[in-house]
């Protein structure tokens, strides 16, 4: 009962709707939304036509609806091509059946249709397609015709379709352009955008990298074979989805020519085509933050589908992206981390996988700041000499490189040693010894005393399951310690600077040759560590300037590091003896757990607790026999 009062309410409102738009003299649309509105009743009565049994009712409706229907041509044919919907209309010549297809379709899109069993579907049949069109003047086979090959609606884009022959369930969908131009109706201003700073010109950029990025998921979905033939397949042609980003381009250069004075005018006014200025404002959106900086936008693939139009395009486009063009020549991008004069990287295939960025000199120019952040991005350093407890050999190699780090310039320029020497100008160190013995904070001690930053790094950042990517990822490695002028600190460098006479498989020897290259071409501070002595590619060994062997301390350095490590705000009890827990015979690594295993005893009786030497005996009891990491300890259930 409900229902049915529900569905007379809703008969009724679409009547009075019908006999409004009937009324008066043939008027004209002035927008898209009109002319939407006016198809949807439209398409309503017909609903209520099929729903219809009393035969008078019937009989009233399809009076109605064919005054309707007469009124709606009538009306489009009197109004402006201003309106996207009548000019496309016009300019392909669409009968009044064409019409009513591509009207259905986009009410459809826009979820404005009412129909049973679905909404808002991704495209039709061609059944559902006749039984919203079909009238008493319209056969089947008409409206099949309006679908094939050489029809005005395929042949124009404004339609497409998926599927061979005539089935009844080809899928029809309307094109994005025809989508975009309705939506595009009265949305923006002759004038530009009103923005007052140059900040909300910066946001307002999104609307066009947004459009970049669906450009290049659609061209890229358009330039692969379709896996699903009965699925259809987004349409890639010159046009598809080109209108929306002309339009804000547009209104982008309207904007900036009321605002010269801002950096972004005088950047874009300084290349020269289209696909340039896209290629800067694409990489904009990743300087501000727009979408991650692992987007596949931001890579030379999805850059080249953004900017192209077609297939055939991204195989001009591709050379936007050397070093040769412009745009890299003149300081605009530039490969993820610096530029490189490595010559594998101007082949197209690596090209199109490797990740650009702005310039940090344009990062400057447009007075924006970098939100983006590197994996390995350096950092200051936490350690100093001061803090550090070394055997005399230890330090006196340390004090080595230090001085031919500090003065380089008079190393290899003064000396000459750098014209002998073209190449592996850099200082290489290897740190080698126990776990624990001071290796990675001699490292962070070195970068403070030489006043630099430093970037830390792993085997298991750097490999890679895919081919190739682990080489890209060492290169990018080295090329951000470049950029940054950061230590570069290499933990267990054993897994991957390996003897290539030992590698099981051919990407080992190419993983171990690149490191080698990069190394040969390093002027900075490289340090590689390492809990063993192994045996280390020739070809490394060759390139090691200085070689640091840490060792397990004394009894004299464990009192140091006692000493040193315990902080003064640390509350003791008096009968605890740094002498007595010097002679436990542990690593400066092995002391720091001791230390903080006792804080740990000590709070557990409460907070206002002092440490005392029992809770220093038992963690170092803890610390080394392994209580808590002993194979025969049960965890779980036990059987009894």
């Amino acid at each position: 009962m409900e229902s049915l009062e529900r569905r007379e309410g809703y008969s009724s409102s679409t009547r009075c709707a019908a006999e409004r738009f009937c009324r008066g003299k043939t008027r004209r649309f002035k927008s898209n939304r009109e002319v939407l509105r006016a198809a949807q009743i439209l398409f309503d009565l017909r609903r209520e036509m099929t729903m219809q049994q009393d035969k008078n009712s019937h009989k009233e409706l399809l009076c109605l609806e064919k005054a309707v229907s007469a009124n709606l041509h009538k009306t489009i044919e009197a109004s402006p091509v201003k309106i996207s919907i009548v000019s496309a209309f016009k300019q392909q010549r669409l009968s009044k059946m064409e019409r009513e297809i591509v009207l259905f379709l986009a009410l459809s899109a826009f979820g404005m249709a009412r129909f049973r069993g679905r909404r808002r579907p991704d495209f039709f049949g061609l059944d559902e397609i006749q039984n919203v069109v079909l009238t008493q003047s319209r056969d089947n086979l008409a409206i099949a015709r309006a679908f094939t090959e050489g029809s005005r609606l395929v042949s124009s884009g404004i339609v497409s379709t998926c599927g061979e022959g005539f089935p009844v369930g080809i899928g029809i969908l309307v094109s994005n352009e025809f989508l975009v131009k309705v939506l595009a109706d009265g949305r923006f201003s002759s004038n530009g955008w009103k923005v007052r700073t140059y900040d909300g010109l910066l946001d307002k950029t999104y609307l066009i990298v947004r459009t970049l990025y669906e450009r290049s998921i659609n061209i890229s979905l358009g330039a692969r074979d379709n896996p699903f033939p009965w699925r259809p397949m987004p349409r890639f042609d010159a046009d598809t989805g080109d209108f929306q980003l002309r339009r804000n381009m547009e209104v982008l250069t309207e904007t900036l020519e009321r605002h010269r004075n801002w950096p972004l005018s005088g950047v874009l006014s300084e290349v020269r085509t289209r696909e340039e200025k896209l290629v800067i404002l694409a990489l904009l959106g990743k300087e501000l933050g727009f979408f991650p900086s692992t987007n596949t936008l931001f890579t030379g693939r999805g850059l080249v589908f953004a900017v192209s139009k077609d297939v055939p395009s991204m195989r001009h486009n591709i050379n936007l992206l050397k070093s040769s063009h412009c745009l890299r020549a003149d300081g605009y991008i530039q490969i993820r981390g610096g530029p490189d004069d490595n010559p594998t990287l101007e082949d197209e295939d690596v090209l199109k996988d490797c990740v650009f960025e702005l310039t940090e000199k344009l990062v400057q120019r447009l007075k924006i700041g970098r939100k983006r952040k590197s994996n390995h991005s350096a950092r200051d350093p936490q350690m100093t000499m001061e803090q550090l407890v070394l055997c005399p050999e230890t330090t006196e190699a340390l004090s080595l490189a230090e001085a031919q780090i500090r003065h380089s310039n008079v190393f290899l320029k003064e000396w000459g040693l750098g014209i002998r020497f073209p190449y592996g100008k850099g200082a290489i160190l290897l740190f080698w010894g126990p776990p624990g013995v001071g290796k990675t904070a001699a490292a962070e001690a070195l970068a403070h005393k030489l006043s630099k930053r430093i970037i830390v790094v792993n085997y298991a950042e750097i490999q890679n399951c895919w081919v190739g990517q682990t080489e890209k990822n060492i290169v990018q490695i080295f090329r951000e310690a470049r950029d940054a002028d950061a230590v570069l600190f290499w933990d267990e460098a054993d897994a991957m600077f390996y003897d290539r006479d030992s590698a099981l498989r051919n990407w080992e020897v190419r993983d171990v040759n690149v490191l080698l290259q990069e190394l040969e071409r390093f002027s900075g501070v490289c340090i590689l560590s390492t809990n063993r002595q192994v045996t280390l590619d020739k070809a490394l060994e060759r390139r090691i300037a200085i070689k640091v062997q840490f060792c397990k301390p004394d009894k004299e350095m464990a009192l140091q590091i006692w000493r040193k490590i315990v902080p003064k705000e640390m509350p003791l009890t008096n009968d605890v003896d740094f002498e007595e827990l010097a002679d436990a015979d542990m690593t400066g690594g092995e002391i720091k757990n001791v230390l903080l295993n006792a804080a740990r005893f000590a709070l557990s009786r409460g907070g206002k607790s002092k440490v005392t030497m029992t809770d220093f005996r038992n963690a170092i009891e803890i610390e080394k026999s392994g209580r808590w990491s002993q194979k025969n300890r049960l965890v779980g259930f036990v059987k009894k």
